[in-house]
């Protein structure tokens, strides 16, 4: 048996070789078949999911669904699905190894990508997409990380994870949000079902970000991204990328249409559309990635980079171009919006202005320093789509000095998920978080800073914690509780043990549940 580093064990006919990625979901390592004498990608279901059998259930399915379509040239070639002997035991899945990257890692890196390279990716994937839309499958979060590419540069379509098929009862409950807010389609920030149409309509923002270098919505808050899908009419392409056709803005419009029925009839019928109508300038053209493009919602967790610096300026907010909906409208779809982004863990912040009221304050209350937790104001309950805004815009909440103005309610956001036990969604709310608030700012940067180490280490993910709980001692604020945490994912990383699990008095406020007080919330 191959011990990895999540501490699961495959069959001995999988050697792992190096660990490639973490998602939302799972691990990928990089392994040799020694039975069929080749490499292949094992995609692992991350130790905090393991137990939950709606989870495996999803992540079997991605199996399934590919398996459907996975004679195409276009999609990833599955081998093999099980789950290990361990108990609880592990889901696993077994595909072909891909070397090139991904798209999104082409957009990170601020590459020049010629015009005619982006058609040449979105025909690939419009094939693939419109392939398993005829055996009636919806993938539901296309998206550059989910765009893979082999080592001579084509292109295949991957993550069927969280795929619904038409013909099957969806795993997620009636109204979830599933995908990335970055790439949602207005129907699915709504928790409205997923169709073939909600696919092009994400397509098309991929199509926009490569030939302009910027998405279309770039509010730095997942909640307020998927609110600008909802209500805000994208920018044209050409104001962004003055050398673009004008006939490109008429055919991104029509991918990026609310109404589902506006759209292309087929990806393939875009990615025509959109050769046609930039005509010999896709020879020619290049888009280089804006520096907000890898701002992406969802995107695999790494490890931060320590530093002392003050936080980068925000991303600047919804172009010029964007003509929101009136006041009454926005303030009932971010109702909507809000309760569905709630249930699904995925929201993290809504830009101030709105038209949902202000952030959750902090009240006054502090917890006795006796507790030997942080020194840490209470939180109100967060305001769920059960309760109608406000009539008028509350000013926004003044935000420590130094830090960004939506880190307090993204980190509160992010350590409910931790408490209630959503690693995963608190990673994914913090990965963006910290990178960009400065840890020497107490609250809320050291506490982000603090509960995604502690998250990426209950997640399974010690490595990862070790290098950020690092960091974070650099703000001597709770030194020893920091310590100890840290010295636990030391422990874990080493096999010395474990990595820890919710202990019974999460559910009653009592700290997190493991080693002792933590420099958190609660107390």
């Amino acid at each position: 048996m191959t011990l990895t580093h999540l501490q699961v064990e495959l069959p001995a006919r999988y050697r792992v070789l190096r660990h490639v990625a973490t998602g939302g979901m799972a691990a990928v390592y990089a392994a040799v078949d020694e039975v069929l004498g080749r490499e292949v990608a094992v995609k692992v279901l991350s130790g905090a999911l393991t137990a939950d059998d709606a989870a495996r259930r999803r992540f079997t399915r991605e199996a399934r669904a590919a398996a459907r379509v996975s004679h195409h040239p276009h999609v990833v070639t599955i081998y093999d699905i099980a789950e290990t002997a361990g108990t609880p035991p592990a889901a696993f899945i077994v595909m072909e190894l891909l070397t090139g990257g991904t798209v999104a890692d082409r957009l990170r890196a601020r590459e020049p990508i010629p015009h005619a390279l982006a058609l040449r990716w979105l025909e690939q994937a419009g094939s693939a997409l419109d392939a398993a839309h005829a055996t009636g499958m919806v993938h539901r979060d296309v998206k550059p990380a989910n765009l893979l590419l082999d080592e001579a540069g084509a292109l295949k379509v991957g993550d069927f994870g969280i795929a619904t098929l038409t013909s099957e009862a969806p795993l997620t409950m009636t109204g979830q949000v599933v995908g990335t807010a970055a790439y949602f389609s207005p129907e699915q920030a709504l928790g409205k079902p997923a169709t073939a149409a909600s696919d092009r309509y994400a397509l098309a923002v991929v199509a926009f970000e490569l030939l302009t270098g910027h998405r279309p919505f770039t509010q730095s808050a997942p909640a307020a991204q998927a609110l600008a899908h909802v209500e805000a009419a994208p920018p044209a392409a050409t104001a962004l990328a003055p050398g673009l056709p004008p006939a490109v803005d008429d055919v991104l419009a029509r991918g990026l249409a609310k109404e589902p029925s506006a759209r292309p009839a087929t990806a393939a019928a875009l990615v025509a559309d959109l050769q046609g109508a930039l005509g010999p300038t896709a020879a020619t053209g290049v888009a280089v990635p804006a520096e907000e493009a890898t701002t992406v919602a969802a995107r695999p967790p790494s490890t931060p980079r320590p530093r002392r610096a003050a936080p980068p300026a925000r991303v600047p907010v919804e172009p010029a171009a964007a003509r929101p909906v009136p006041r009454r409208g926005r303030g009932a779809a971010l109702a909507a919006l809000l309760g569905l982004l709630l249930a699904a863990g995925i929201l993290v912040a809504v830009l101030a202005g709105s038209g949902g009221g202000s952030p959750a304050r902090r009240s006054a209350t502090t917890h006795p320093a006796t507790t030997g937790h942080h020194r840490r104001a209470s939180h109100t309950t967060p305001t769920t789509a059960t309760q109608a805004p406000p009539t008028t815009t509350a000013p926004p909440a003044a935000a420590p000095s130094g830090a960004p103005a939506d880190a307090a309610g993204i980190e509160q956001q992010a350590h409910a998920a931790l408490a209630a036990g959503d690693y995963q969604g608190a990673i994914a709310q913090l990965r963006g978080l910290v990178n960009r608030c400065d840890v020497q700012i107490t609250d809320p940067c050291a506490y982000a800073w603090y509960d995604y180490g502690d998250a990426l280490l209950r997640a399974g993910d010690p490595q990862a914690a070790i290098p950020v709980l690092e960091h974070r001692l650099e703000n001597p604020d709770q030194h020893d509780v920091v310590q100890s945490t840290l010295d636990q994912a030391r422990a874990a990383a080493s096999g010395g043990q474990p990595a820890p699990a919710p202990g019974p008095g999460k559910a009653q406020g009592k700290g997190h549940g493991h080693g002792g007080p933590k420099p958190g919330k609660d107390g």
